[in-house]
């Protein structure tokens, strides 16, 4: 048995740390929140009549999100049958359990675009190559690809890089931008995801210190002759790309 059998057999419980449906419902509720920050900048100009799809899906939780836009043509596949499970408990019935890059290979089907949130990181960087070229493959013209990974240049970035046993390939804006552009996708664009806490006071302290450290992480870049301008410094990057 490989390591991502053992890992990816119960990797909801087990790298989430949920035991309940309670819990669940918890953790899948957070996630929407989550995309519907992120995405806020840029779903307003996608059409929701477009055929899309969810590579690594989880438990649906972008899927939904997109539902709720108003989005009608959706689909999404995760290699995890326990993430696909919990998927089908909350009325997704549009997901599939299967290997996304076998998937694509094989199907004749086109895309208006395809999302990898969360998923990307997992591929190593030979299976990240073959795996984006096939995503050009199977988009439209003017198709786009949407990820979301962990960003190498966070603050603490370990926590995000290294907390998930299964993660492979880390990157920052300037490897992105690097990796998108060679696989021959135009338009890269790279973003940061939102940082928010729950409670209004909390977020209010975490804005404020975040504000200070940031200044001094800035700071640093300048003693090291870098730009600020190429460093995104937020948890995770955001990664738009056209066909």
């Amino acid at each position: 048995m490989n390591y991502r059998e053992t890992l990816y057999k119960n990797y909801f419980k087990n790298h989430l740390g949920k035991r309940s449906g309670e819990e669940y419902k918890n953790q899948f509720e957070e996630e929407k929140r989550q995309f519907l920050r992120d995405l806020e900048s840029i779903s307003s100009s996608l059409n929701r009549s477009g055929k899309y799809f969810d590579a690594g899906c989880g438990t649906g939780s972008l899927l939904s999100v997109l539902s709720d836009l108003g989005f009608k043509n959706l689909s999404g596949m995760d290699i995890s049958k326990e993430q696909v499970d919990v998927a089908k408990s909350f009325n997704i019935a549009y997901v599939e359990e299967g290997d996304v890059l076998s998937f694509l290979q094989s199907t004749e089907q086109t895309f208006d675009g395809i999302f990898s949130m969360d998923f990307v990181e997992h591929l190593t960087k030979d299976e990240l190559i073959n795996y984006l070229l096939t995503v050009k493959n199977k988009l439209k013209d003017n198709g786009f690809l949407i990820c979301r990974t962990p960003n190498a240049d966070a603050p603490v970035s370990s926590i995000y890089a290294f907390g998930d046993a299964s993660h492979e390939t880390i990157l920052n804006k300037k490897s992105a931008e690097q990796l998108f552009t060679s696989c021959g996708f135009d338009k890269v664009i790279v973003w940061p995801s939102s940082v928010r806490t729950n409670g209004f006071l909390k977020e209010i302290i975490r804005r404020i210190t975040y504000s200070v450290y940031l200044t001094f992480r800035k700071m640093v870049l300048f003693m090291n002759g870098y730009s600020n301008k190429e460093v995104i410094h937020s948890p995770n990057l955001l990664i738009y790309c056209k066909k």
